[in-house]
């Protein structure tokens, strides 16, 4: 256990600004994510690219002794050598006079063990999801000649996309022959192994116990040898003693039965469990809805036939694949931009993932003078890394959408001349925030007076008012209705329920994109603006309301470009964002003139060119 530290010894604070000497990489500090003997977790954002990490922090001063030193060198020598889907990504370690720090894959999500405080019990249907991916995870650990040896709900760690990590090596160990093992009683008592109480060490086996008590824990929401006495807790491990609850099923007690086998070499192995029938028959979801993390998830069971036809269908109409969250949470997409080492690691979080999606490289220099122009002033060729054009049909609205916001485009820039300061009010509204779960829900946004948007997969469109209270649902560009989110239609349920995610999800995780003194804006409670089209590049995402407005975020240097769709005595206003989240605002009188006409200009061309070539969806 951890050496304890008198108060008056308590050692320093960890430095808001963190830098890793070794890679020139600068790291801010963010909230406390959790606490254990060594560590603390904090949440920090790589200052260049704006990704952000789990930083695992440790106090010299709390290893002194040359074991403790020794414990933590060895869970860093373990770790950086893993690259698993279903592990904790190592990205980097490093050290200052004070803290020892360890850079890993932030899993939004929390862990098991929270979601089964707000749940209780999981259903067996969930359980079987996590398994297979847990068995998958140790299975490559075991093979790499690990051992965890403290597997537990607060070490399965779950990502925003639902798939479930194993994390936390700190007692992680060398895999060592039985003769060879240490003796050491290590890990958390209501899940030690038989073998290890007894003192013959851990083994692979020990790990197989501790993940059959993990599942009985999220059967039956408790684990399965917990009593109030210590010493009873440990004679019933040791004589294997436990009762099931009533409701589970005959293949889950099967299973658990089979890797809660007091002696270990009679227990299940990886293999068996993962052919076991409760894996293995049945429904098992490919994913799971985040809102399980709060309550149980719905199931349609697909028949073989609607699976069938589902496959003929994404085939006939090339729907876009199954990809991972994109998430921006500076609200400006700097999570895109990776480093070169969490490249070569393999790197597959939730926070800087590039997603799976097809990427089509479309060539913008197009033959209209002013259209080429656009090109030539920006990148030859965009990655299209997903669009919301890939499975809906274009509409007469939306081409007509599209077709005024180049024109406004244009219009700026024939006043922004080539090379490098009044200041208009801004108006209109623009965006602050944005998520995209398009792989699940749709790309979601915040808007500068407060309203929350979602653009649905099918194509529909919500946005919970500044207010906080008015829903306007508009099925198809032209057609708006609006409700009370407290009491909406019966058939508006799962609307409220994907608004309130988003909107909890970007109060939690995300920044404002701007210093909230930049942010001056009229206040419209009733105006109905929605989100039309929205595509996102391997340099930005660009956004387009129905209105007119184009927003495009860069994610290198976190820039914004927004040309508003209104006008003033038919001028266009145009805000530009620079790198320190600084908004000037402008005329396109005024563009000439402004301090970053370069800049700009070439922002503005990259939107055009990106609009031009932006993927259409069938008429």
């Amino acid at each position: 256990s951890a050496p304890r530290i008198m108060s008056s010894e308590l050692p320093p604070r960890p430095p808001r600004v963190i830098r890793d000497a070794s890679r020139d990489i600068l790291y801010s500090r963010g909230r406390l994510l959790g606490k254990g003997g060594f560590a603390r977790c904090y949440l920090v954002t790589e200052e260049y690219t704006g990704c952000h990490f789990a930083a695992k922090i440790i106090t010299k001063q709390r290893v002194e002794k040359p074991g403790h030193r020794a414990k933590i060198e060895q869970e860093i020598s373990l770790h950086r050598k893993l690259h698993h889907r279903h592990i904790v990504q190592f990205i980097s370690s490093f050290k200052d006079e004070n803290f020892i720090y360890i850079i890993l894959e932030l899993c939004n999500g929390q862990s098991l063990a929270h979601m089964l405080r707000s749940r209780k019990v999981l259903t067996e249907t969930e359980v079987k999801y996590y398994l297979r991916q847990l068995i998958s995870g140790l299975r490559y650990l075991h093979q790499c000649g690990v051992v965890h040896r403290d597997l537990k709900l607060g070490n399965f760690f779950v990502t925003d996309s639902m798939e479930v990590k194993i994390g936390d090596l700190g007692l992680a160990t060398t895999l060592e022959p039985p003769e060879m093992r240490k003796r050491t009683v290590c890990g958390t008592p209501n899940y030690l192994a038989p073998e290890v109480l007894n003192k013959r060490g851990h083994g692979p086996e020990a790990d197989i116990w501790s993940l059959g008590c993990a599942v009985f824990t999220m059967l039956a929401g408790r684990p399965p040898f917990s009593t109030s006495d210590l010493a009873n807790t440990y004679a019933c491990i040791r004589s294997g003693r436990f009762n099931f609850p009533p409701s589970l099923s005959h293949a889950a007690r099967d299973l658990l039965t089979s890797a809660l086998t007091p002696d270990p070499d009679l227990r299940a192995s990886l293999l068996d469990l993962q052919s076991h029938p409760f894996l293995t028959q049945g429904f098992v979801p490919d994913r799971l809805p985040t809102s399980s993390h709060l309550s149980p998830p719905i199931f349609r069971t697909p028949s073989s036939a609607g699976r069938l036809l589902r496959k003929a269908a994404a085939t006939i109409f090339r729907r876009k694949p199954r990809g991972s969250d994109i998430v921006d949470r500076h609200g400006d997409g700097g999570q895109k931009m990776l480093t070169s080492d969490m490249l070569k690691a393999g790197l597959n979080c939730a926070s800087c993932q590039t997603g799976s999606n097809t990427e089509v490289c479309l060539r913008t220099d197009l033959s209209p003078t002013e259209d080429r122009e656009s090109s030539e002033r920006c990148t030859g060729e965009r990655t299209i890394i997903s669009s919301s054009s890939s499975s809906r049909r274009e509409s007469s609205p939306t081409a007509d959408v599209v077709g005024a916001s180049m024109s406004a485009l244009r219009v700026c820039l024939n006043k922004v001349p080539p090379g490098d300061q009044g200041s208009s009010k801004r108006r209109g509204l623009w965006v602050t925030k944005w998520v995209d779960h398009s792989n699940r829900l749709g790309f979601g946004y915040k808007l500068s007076d407060g309203s929350v948007g979602v653009l649905s997969n099918e194509g529909s469109h919500f946005r919970l008012l500044s207010d906080a209270t008015t829903v306007q649902h508009q099925a198809e560009v032209g057609t708006a209705t609006t409700f009370d989110l407290t009491s909406p239609p019966r058939h508006m349920t799962r609307v409220v329920a994907t608004l309130r995610y988003f909107t909890q999800f970007m109060d939690q995780h995300l920044l404002e994109g701007v210093d909230a003194v930049s942010q001056r804006v009229e206040r419209r409670s009733d105006e109905a603006i929605f989100l039309v089209q929205w595509v996102k590049t391997d340099r930005a995402v660009l956004m387009l309301f129905s209105n007119n407005t184009v927003q495009v975020n860069f994610y290198r240097d976190h820039t914004k470009v927004v040309v508003f769709g209104e006008s003033k005595g038919g001028d266009k206003l145009l805000t530009f964002v620079n790198d320190r989240r600084e908004a000037s605002d402008y005329s396109a009188q005024q563009l000439g003139d402004s301090p970053h006409r370069a800049l700009i200009r070439t922002r503005l061309a990259y939107a055009l060119g990106l609009l031009i070539a932006r993927p259409r969806a069938p008429t």
